[in-house]
C-alpha cells in the first residue's frame, strides 16, 4: 500500500446508511473488511473498525481495531489520509450521542504523528462520558496508566495532550510525578503540543519545572521546557487564560456555569502575575540563553519601570507620558523614547508593535514619533551586539545594492563585482560571495542569524564552510517580493540584489559626503560595465544595511516610474509623442501620513484620458525621505530623462482608493459632485494643486475640507437607515480621490464588520436599489449636485448589471467598470458582441495595471480577435500580466522563452515562469515544467519532481502528462517499477486517444499478473472518478 495518493471520497460520505449497515451488522472481521473494501476502500475498512468500538466496547474489538490501525500505518498509510480519517471519526463520535469516546483510543495508542495523538488524547478525555457521581479524573487516570505501561507509540504526545487540558488536577496531581518516566525526546514531543488554549496549570507546570532545574546545568532540558512555555503563548487563540478547572466531560457544562468553573482571566493580567518569575529565570539561566525569546513571545518587557512590570500593551502609554507628561522637558526624553521603541521591536521581532505605537501616538497628534520608530528599526536591522576579535562589541552589516538585468546570474554578479574600485577612503569593500535578495535582509528575526554568520565569516579561517552556511540561509529565507524585479521594457527586466560585508565597532566606516558617493558610484559602474560586456549592471555605494535598503527601494521606485514613461511612449500615438504627461501620486495611511505605495499615471494632455497606470511598490514605509520628497525626487529624474510634463499629487490618498485594494475591500465608494450652493457654473472636482492664490479656489478647498467629515456621517446614516444596519458596525471616512487630474470629494463606507440591526450578518453585496435610494437621499441632504457610487470587494457576477451605468463609470476612468464593460462587450451580454470595442476597454483597464485585462489583451492580440494579429505586442502584455500573477500569461511567457522565437531562448526563464503558473494549478504549465525537469533543460534534471508535476497535470486530465507519468512508473525512473499505476495512467491516456497509449498498454499487460491487472483497472476507475469530480 506504499505510495497511496489521496483520493478522499469514502463510502461513509457517499452512502452513510450503507456504510453503517456493513460496519455494524457483519460480525465476522474478515467478511466485514472484504465487504467494506469492495463497497468503499481502505479508508472505509479502517473507519468501520474504529467506529465499531464506539458501540462494541469489549477488549477483543478494541484491540482488533488498534491492531488494524497500526498495521495500516506500518504499511504506509499517508499522514494526510490519517488526518482526514481522524477528523471523520471525531465528527462521527461527537455527532452520535450513543457512540462512546473509545473511538479515539486507536489514534492515542497507535499513531506516531504529534498532532493526531495529542488532539486525540485531549478529545478522548474531554468527550468520554462518565457516570454521575464518578471520579471526574477517571478517564485522565486511564490515559496515565497507558503512559506508565508504555502502550502509546508516541508517549510524549499523549503526555502533551493531557497537559493541554490545563486542568490543575491533571497537570499537578497526575503529570508532575509522571514526567520523570519520560525520555528527553518524549519531553520534547510533549513541549511541542499546543491547542490554542492556555490553562494556568500548564503554565505553572512549565515554570515550576524550569525553576527546579535552572541551577542543575540541564541546559538541553531547560531549552525544551522554555520552548513549551513559549509555544503556549505563541499559538493562543483566545484573549484569556483559564485559571480554574476543566469539566470532564467538557460538554457537561455550558454558559455561565462553564465560565464559573474555567475562571477566565485576561491574558495581559495573567502575564503581569507571572512576569517576575520569568524575568528571574532569565537572570539565572546559563548559556545558551533562551528565556529572552520566551519573554519576547509573552510580550514581557525587560525595561525597568516605576509602575511595575511592563508588557507590550503598556508601551504606548509610556511613550505618551514621555511626550506629553511631566517628563516631556527632560533632556533624556529622546533617549527614553528610543529605549521603549527598541523594547517594542525586541518583543515583536519586527516593526509590528512599534508601528502600532506609532499609529496610536500619531492619532493623538504627534506624527514625529515615526522618526523614532524608523530610525530604531533601521538600527535593529543593521546593528547587533557580537563577539569581535577583541571581545564583546557591536557588529554592523554593510550592504551594496546591485541592479542588473535578469540575464545576469547571481554567480556572474559575484564575479563581475570583484572589479569594484576601492571606496573613497581607499578601503576595499570585502563582501561575502553570496547573493542576497530583499527578503533575506529586511526582517529583524532572520538578520540576527545572518549577523552571527557574518561575524564568523570575518574572523574564521574556514571561510568556505561559513559561506556554505550563508548560502543555505539565503535559500531558506528567500521569498519573492515586489522589489526583486521590475519590468522596464518588453525584453528588459531589471532585478535587485545585494552583496553584504561586515564590520566591527572598532573598524572605521565613515559616512562619505554625497558628492563622493556619487563619484564612487559613477566610477564603479563604468568599471563594472566594461567588465561585464553586453550585460547591464549598476551599483550604489556600500552603506550600513538599513540605509542601503532605503537606497535600493529608491532605485527600484525610479525604474518603475521610468517604465511607465516608456510604456506611454510606446503605446501613445506617434503623432502625439510629446503630448502626454505623468502624474505621480501616493496612497497610504492618512492617520500616520505614511505612503504604502506610489502610482505613476501617463495621461493624454489634450483630453485627460489615462494611457497607462502603474503601481509602484513600497516595502519600507516612506518616511525617510517623506513621500512628498520622494515623489519630487522622481519628478526631477523623469524630467531630466526627457519627460517634460511631470506633476506630483500634493495629497496623500487613502490606500483604500487604490484600485487593487478597493477591489478587495467590502465597502461602498461614493464620489461627489460640486455643492449645489455654488451654482451651475462651478466645476465638479477641485484643482490638482491644493495650494492656490486664487481666492475662490482657496475657499473651495477650505469649505470641502471642513464639510467632508460631516458629509461622510450623513451618507453612513442614510445607508444604515435604508438598509436596516446597526450603525455602530458601519464606519465611514471622507477622502479626496484624484480622477482625471482633479480632486473629487469621496466617501468610503466600510462594511467589513457591518451587521443588521438585529445582529445578524449581512449579505454582500447589499441591495443595489436600496443603496442607490440612500445615496440619492444623502446627496440631496448634503446639497450635492450628484453622487455616483460603486461596490468594492465584490465580483461583477454578483451585481445587477446596468450597462448604461457601467458605461458612465467606465468613461469616468473607473477601473472596475472598464473591466466589466469590456467583458460585457466581449461576451455580448445584454448588448451586441463587439470584439474591437471590447479590446479597447480591456486596453484601458490593462493600462491601469489590471492583470486579468492585460492577459485578455494579450490573448486577443495573439488570436487576432477585434484587431490584426500581433504576437509581438501580445507578448509585451503577457509579460505584464505574468508579473501581475496571471497563470495563463505566465505559461505563455514561459512557452515563448522555451521556443526562442519571439524572445531569446532561455530555458531557465522558461522554467521560472512555468513553475509560477504550475503552482497556481495550470495543467499545461505543470506538464511543461515536468518536461523541463525530466530533460534537464534550464533546471537540473530531477526525475522525482518531474514525476510530481506530471502527476499533478495528469490528475487534471492532461493526456500527455498521463502518458508520461505512466511511462515513468513503467520504467521505474523516479521510483520503483509500479505496473499497476503505469497501466492505470496509460488507460486514461488511451481513452483520450493519446498516440502510443494503446501500444503501451499491450506491452505492459504482457508483464502483469491477473491480480495486478484487477488492481490496475480499479485504480484507473478511481483516477477517472477523481478527474471527473475536479472538472
Amino acid at each position: 500500500m506504499t505510495g497511496h495518493s489521496i483520493n478522499w471520497n469514502p463510502l461513509v460520505r457517499r452512502d452513510f446508511e450503507g456504510f453503517k449497515k456493513l460496519a455494524m451488522e457483519i460480525e465476522d472481521p474478515s467478511a466485514r473488511e472484504k465487504a467494506l473494501l469492495k463497497a468503499g476502500g481502505l479508508i472505509d475498512a479502517l473507519m468501520g473498525e474504529l467506529v465499531r468500538i464506539g458501540y462494541f466496547t469489549d477488549p477483543e474489538s478494541v484491540n482488533y481495531a488498534i491492531d488494524k490501525y497500526k498495521t495500516a500505518i506500518d504499511d504506509g498509510l499517508e499522514l494526510e489520509l490519517r488526518k482526514k480519517l481522524f477528523q471523520e471519526v471525531s465528527t462521527f463520535t461527537q455527532y452520535f450521542e450513543d457512540c462512546t469516546a473509545l473511538t479515539y483510543v486507536p489514534f492515542v495508542l497507535g499513531d506516531t504523528d504529534r498532532g493526531i495523538v495529542s488532539t486525540a488524547t485531549l478529545d478522548y478525555v474531554s468527550v468520554a462520558k462518565i457516570e454521575e457521581g464518578a471520579d471526574p479524573m477517571l478517564v485522565p487516570r486511564h490515559v496515565v496508566r497507558m503512559i506508565e505501561g508504555k502502550h502509546p507509540v508516541n508517549r510524549g504526545a499523549v503526555f502533551g495532550g493531557l497537559l493541554s487540558t490545563g486542568d490543575p488536577r491533571v497537570c499537578s496531581d497526575l503529570l508532575w510525578d509522571l514526567r520523570h518516566q519520560l525520555s528527553e525526546d518524549e519531553i520534547n514531543e510533549a513541549c511541542l503540543c499546543h491547542t490554542g488554549f492556555i490553562g494556568s496549570a500548564a503554565v505553572e507546570f512549565f515554570l515550576k519545572w524550569l525553576e527546579e532545574i535552572v541551577h542543575l546545568g540541564q541546559d538541553g532540558l531547560f531549552g525544551k521546557l522554555a520552548s513549551g512555555l513559549a509555544l503556549l503563548r505563541r499559538n493562543v487563540q483566545t484573549e484569556f487564560v483559564f485559571t480554574g478547572q476543566r469539566p470532564f466531560p467538557y460538554a457537561s457544562l455550558q454558559g455561565e456555569e462553564l465560565l464559573a468553573i474555567l475562571k477566565p482571566v485576561p491574558i495581559d493580567d495573567f502575564t503581569r502575575q507571572i512576569a517576575s518569575r520569568m524575568l528571574h529565570l532569565s537572570s539565572l539561566e546559563h548559556e545558551p540563553r533562551v528565556m529572552a525569546e520566551v519573554l519576547r513571545i509573552w510580550s514581557i518587557c525587560t525595561l525597568p519601570d516605576a509602575k511595575g512590570i511592563l508588557i507590550s500593551d503598556d508601551l504606548t502609554e509610556r511613550c505618551w507620558e514621555l511626550i506629553k507628561g511631566p517628563r516631556k522637558s527632560d533632556p533624556n526624553v529622546n533617549e527614553a523614547l528610543c529605549e521603549i521603541i527598541d523594547a517594542s521591536i525586541g518583543i515583536s521581532g519586527d516593526f509590528s508593535l512599534a508601528s502600532k505605537i506609532g499609529e496610536e501616538i500619531t492619532k493623538r497628534g504627534v506624527p514625529a514619533i515615526w522618526e523614532f520608530v524608523f530610525s530604531r528599526g533601521e538600527a535593529a536591522i543593521t546593528n547587533q551586539r557580537c563577539d569581535g576579535p577583541n571581545g564583546a562589541t557591536w557588529g554592523q552589516i554593510i550592504a551594496m545594492p546591485v541592479v542588473c538585468d535578469t540575464d545576469t546570474s547571481d554567480e556572474q554578479i559575484v564575479e563581475i563585482c570583484q572589479a569594484i574600485p576601492p571606496l573613497p577612503d581607499g578601503q576595499e569593500f570585502k563582501f561575502c560571495p553570496v547573493i542576497m535578495t530583499w527578503s533575506n535582509l529586511n526582517r529583524i528575526a532572520s538578520t540576527r542569524l545572518l549577523h552571527a554568520m557574518l561575524q564568523k565569516w570575518r574572523t574564521d579561517e574556514d571561510k568556505p564552510a561559513v559561506e556554505a552556511d550563508i548560502t543555505m540561509y539565503a535559500a531558506a529565507t528567500r521569498e519573492e517580493t515586489a522589489l526583486d524585479e521590475v519590468v522596464f521594457q518588453r525584453n528588459q527586466i531589471s532585478k535587485l540584489r545585494f552583496l553584504v560585508g561586515y564590520r566591527f565597532e572598532t573598524e572605521d566606516f565613515p559616512d562619505y559626503p554625497q558628492d563622493q558617493k556619487v563619484e564612487w558610484s559613477s566610477q564603479a559602474n563604468e568599471t563594472l560595465q566594461s567588465a561585464c560586456g553586453d550585460k547591464t549592471i549598476g551599483v550604489r555605494s556600500p552603506r550600513p544595511l538599513g540605509y542601503a535598503l532605503y537606497t535600493a527601494q529608491s532605485v527600484m521606485t525610479e525604474l518603475n516610474a521610468k517604465a511607465a514613461v516608456w510604456i506611454a511612449e510606446r503605446y501613445h500615438s506617434p503623432v502625439a509623442q510629446d503630448k502626454f504627461g505623468i502624474r505621480l501620486a501616493a496612497y497610504g495611511n492618512l492617520y500616520t501620513g505614511l505612503a504604502d505605495c506610489f502610482e505613476a499615471t501617463a495621461y493624454d494632455l489634450e483630453n485627460g484620458e489615462t494611457i497607462f497606470r502603474r503601481e509602484i511598490p513600497i516595502v519600507l514605509p516612506s518616511v525617510r525621505p517623506h513621500w512628498k520628497q520622494e515623489l519630487d525626487h522622481l519628478r526631477v529624474n523623469l524630467e531630466a530623462g526627457g519627460c517634460p510634463y511631470v506633476a506630483v499629487a500634493p495629497i496623500l490618498q487613502s490606500i483604500y482608493l487604490n484600485d487593487r485594494i478597493f477591489e478587495e475591500t467590502k465597502c461602498v465608494k461614493v464620489t461627489l459632485g460640486a455643492p449645489t450652493s455654488l451654482g451651475d457654473q462651478a466645476d465638479d472636482g477641485l484643482p490638482f494643486e491644493n495650494i492656490s492664490e486664487i481666492a475662490e479656489e482657496k475657499q473651495r478647498w477650505h469649505t470641502e475640507g471642513e464639510r467632508l467629515h460631516v458629509d461622510a456621517e450623513a451618507f453612513k446614516l442614510a445607508c444604515a437607515g435604508q438598509l436596516g444596519l446597526d450603525i455602530e458596525t458601519v464606519r465611514a471616512s471622507g477622502e479626496f480621490a484624484l480622477i482625471k487630474g482633479r480632486w473629487f470629494p469621496t466617501i468610503l463606507i466600510f462594511m467589513r464588520n457591518a451587521k443588521a440591526a438585529d445582529g445578524s450578518p449581512i449579505d454582500w453585496p447589499l441591495d443595489a436599489t436600496l443603496v442607490d435610494t440612500a445615496v440619492r437621499a444623502a446627496a440631496v441632504e448634503t446639497g450635492r449636485r450628484w453622487a455616483h457610487w460603486t461596490f468594492g470587494g465584490v465580483s461583477e457576477e454578483t451585481e445587477e448589471v446596468d450597462v448604461e451605468a457601467v458605461y458612465k463609470l467606465a468613461l469616468n476612468d473607473d477601473l472596475a467598470a472598464q473591466v466589466q464593460l469590456a467583458q460585457i462587450l466581449y461576451r455580448g451580454d445584454k448588448v451586441e458582441r463587439n470584439l474591437s470595442t471590447a479590446l479597447q476597454w480591456f486596453r484601458k483597464a490593462a493600462s491601469q495595471g489590471h492583470g486579468e485585462s492585460q492577459a485578455m489583451v494579450a490573448y486577443m492580440l495573439d488570436e487576432g480577435l477585434g484587431c490584426a494579429q500581433n504576437e509581438v505586442e501580445g507578448l509585451h502584455w503577457h509579460r505584464l500580466a505574468a508579473e501581475n500573477g496571471s497563470a495563463y500569461s505566465q505559461r505563455k511567457l514561459a512557452a515563448a522563452y522555451e521556443a526562442g522565437e519571439l524572445l531569446r531562448q532561455d530555458y531557465e526563464e522558461a522554467a521560472k515562469w512555468y513553475r509560477l503558473a504550475a503552482d497556481q494549478g495550470s495543467p499545461d504549465a505543470q506538464f511543461s515544467l515536468g518536461w523541463l525537469l525530466y530533460s534537464g533543460n534550464g533546471v537540473p534534471e530531477n526525475l522525482e519532481e518531474a514525476a510530481e508535476y506530471f502527476e499533478r497535470s495528469a490528475l487534471q486530465g492532461n493526456a500527455a502528462a498521463q502518458y508520461n507519468i505512466a511511462a515513468m512508473y513503467g520504467h521505474g525512473e523516479h521510483a520503483p517499477v509500479d505496473r499497476v499505476k503505469s497501466y492505470a495512467w496509460f488507460r486514461l491516456a488511451a481513452e483520450q486517444e493519446y498516440e502510443g497509449a494503446e501500444g503501451a498498454i499491450e506491452d505492459i499487460c504482457s508483464r502483469m499478473s491477473a491480480d495486478e491487472m484487477a488492481k490496475a483497472k480499479e485504480l484507473a476507475k478511481e483516477l477517472a472518478a477523481t478527474i471527473g469530480a475536479q472538472r
